[in-house]
């Protein structure tokens, strides 16, 4: 019988299953593997206990980490914030001087140079401070010191055409997709559309969209909704242009420099210049 058989390890030469030195040999081959399983496991179970502690104790690390990360970050926003706060305040003051006839009292400040969109004569520009001209479209850039109210680009002295040589910025988007309501932000920034209440646009120079008495409300609607609105635009961290909030003396002011405003004071007096032509010469006929 060969020796690999597994009959003969039973039955060895005929001695059968109770021989008892085979199933001794055999019982302590189990006892002997069985203990060998237990001491791995308790080693597995050991190693997993360690590691469930560095886990933990890794764990823990992260979240004071993480606590830490977003404390500072919570910090750096204030501090930005405030940063930008005071940016913008200090833009008031020294707009505030330049109202009172003097040139913009931090004239070095060259790093602050912004594109303002389209040129409006109700207020001062700062120092390097880039426009466009009303009617030519061309891009235009105060000298260091800035430009006075109602000083018109292209003829003024304190501007100078907009060259490769000084760089020229581009305009800050407006942050249309944020809009609550369509006198916000581009609304008054335009000169053709009046958005109403449902939201709807109606053309400022249509008088089929938009008749005298309507135009004359609107006018008047804007003006006694001037100071919220003025509030509305200091909510941005950069103040919109053109005509920024903290450009000028008041609410009033500024709503009067609106593209919007002047567009519709415009198309105001051109009804009335037109009713009083029309009238003249309805006089002369008679």
């Amino acid at each position: 019988m060969a020796a690999g058989d597994p009959f003969g390890r039973v039955l060895g030469h005929g001695r059968g299953l109770s021989d008892p030195r085979l199933l001794g040999a055999e019982l302590q081959d189990a006892k002997d593997a069985l203990a060998k399983s237990a001491a791995e496991l308790r080693e597995a179970r050991s190693h997993s206990d360690a590691l469930h502690g560095v886990i933990e104790s890794l764990t823990a690390d992260l979240e004071r980490m993480a606590a830490e990360s977003n404390r500072w970050h919570q910090l750096a926003d204030q501090a930005e914030r405030r940063e930008t706060e005071l940016r913008v305040e200090c833009q008031r003051a020294r707009y505030a001087v330049m109202r009172c006839g003097n040139r913009d009292p931090m004239p070095d400040r060259t790093y602050e140079t912004t594109h303002h969109r389209v040129w409006t004569p109700g207020r001062p520009y700062l120092s390097y401070t880039h426009v466009w001209h009303p009617k030519t479209g061309d891009c235009y850039s105060t000298d260091k010191g800035g430009a006075p109210a109602g000083e018109v680009p292209g003829t003024g002295r304190h501007w100078e055409a907009c060259t490769e040589r000084n760089g020229c910025p581009e305009p800050v988007p407006l942050p249309l997709d944020e809009m609550e309501h369509p006198c916000d932000g581009e609304a008054v920034r335009q000169t053709e559309l009046w958005w109403d209440r449902n939201h709807a646009a109606w053309r400022i120079r249509e008088a089929g969209d938009i008749d005298d008495e309507y135009l004359t409300n609107i006018i008047d609607f804007l003006r006694s909704h001037a100071s919220q609105m003025c509030a509305g635009e200091g909510r941005w961290e950069v103040p919109m242009v053109p005509c920024p909030w903290n450009a000028y003396p008041s609410p009033t002011a500024w709503l009067a420099d609106t593209p919007l405003m002047r567009a519709l004071l415009r198309e105001r007096r051109r009804r009335r210049d037109v009713a009083r032509r029309e009238a003249s010469r309805e006089e002369s006929r008679s």
